[in-house]
């Protein structure tokens, strides 16, 4: 996910590219146990470092590396 989003801020800029990403956000993370929390974190990001802070999981930043699995995200309430 984090790589569609930087790709997509270099073709039309970092806030288009951010709002375009909410609605991808939410698909990726529907049906997936704590997505309507991680959905409730992205959809009120408008930069790609709020996009990186918001997806912190254990360190290390999901999807960043090339991985769209939403298997150990870890909220906590």
């Amino acid at each position: 996910m984090m790589t569609q989003l930087v790709k997509m801020a270099q073709v039309f800029g970092e806030d288009v590219a951010c709002r375009e990403m909410r609605k991808h956000a939410c698909a990726y993370f529907k049906g997936i146990p704590n997505g309507s929390k991680i959905r409730q974190k992205v959809t009120s990001c408008n930069t790609v470092s709020q996009y990186r802070e918001a997806l912190q999981v254990r360190g290390r930043v999901a999807g960043f590396d090339g991985s769209n699995s939403a298997s150990g995200f870890v909220f906590s309430s």
